[in-house]
């Protein structure tokens, strides 16, 4: 009778274990895949970033930049300012 009482008592804290590992594991996993969605979204933003100080280092892009920017002109350049188009969407609020 204590053999058997000892025998249901380790296989119930050997279920136990199994189960709480389990639960771990599958914790971990949401944990690893969260991680390495957000590694990804890091990586495209650091790609995007890289481009524009790329970008930012050619004079001629940082030139155009700057004169749609602030509407600037080089000499000799006539600048025009058109009024911004409204959609419905904008008109009806």
């Amino acid at each position: 009778m204590t053999f058997a009482a000892a025998l249901v008592m380790i296989c119930g804290v050997g279920g136990y274990q199994l189960v709480s590992t389990n639960n771990a594991i599958k914790t971990q996993s949401t944990a690893v895949a969260s991680a390495k969605a957000d590694l990804a979204q890091a990586k495209a933003q650091k790609q995007s970033l890289k481009v524009k100080i790329d970008q930012l280092n050619n004079e001629q892009y940082l030139g155009k930049l700057v004169r749609e920017r602030y509407l600037m002109s080089k000499p000799g350049e006539v600048v025009f300012s058109l009024p911004s188009v409204q959609t419905d969407t904008q008109n009806s609020n």
